[in-house]
């Protein structure tokens, strides 16, 4: 019985800490800055994280993970967590978190800035980087 408790314990300690640990991933933020939770998505080796910031000021935060090599629009489109039509210069993204904002019919757009910095490439031109924070903003043109 002591060999059993002595293999079993430390991986249940393991799964509880990687539980409490996802858990605690992500969030959202009303114009206060206060978060609550909002949950991981996804696997990989890359750990990054995705802010949503709708119409009304109001921010979500998730922690996303991918591996190398996958650039952000893939990465974002196999998650389930945007859309958008596919043209010339690249994926033009219409809805973030099921939220639109299409330039044709809402007049608004989704920046993309990276670590704060707006982006001067879209999504399919970035590949999230480890710890890094990609916001998509909703902007009224």
């Amino acid at each position: 019985m002591k060999k059993i408790l002595k293999f079993i314990l430390p991986a249940v300690l393991i799964a509880l800490t990687a539980v409490f640990a996802l858990s605690g991933c992500g969030g959202s933020s009303n114009n206060d800055g206060e978060y609550t939770e909002v949950d991981a998505v996804g696997y990989g080796e890359v750990q990054f994280y995705l802010e949503v910031t709708d119409a009304n000021g109001d921010t979500t935060r998730r922690m996303v993970f991918t591996d190398h090599g996958v650039n952000l629009g893939e990465v974002l489109l196999g998650y389930g967590l945007i859309q958008g039509d596919e043209g010339s210069f690249g994926l033009m993204v219409t809805h973030v978190d099921s939220i639109r904002a299409d330039f044709t019919l809402d007049n608004a757009w989704w920046a993309l800035y990276v670590d704060g910095e707006m982006s001067m490439l879209g999504v399919s031109g970035v590949y999230p980087e480890e710890g890094v924070v990609y916001a998509f903003v909703h902007t009224p043109a």
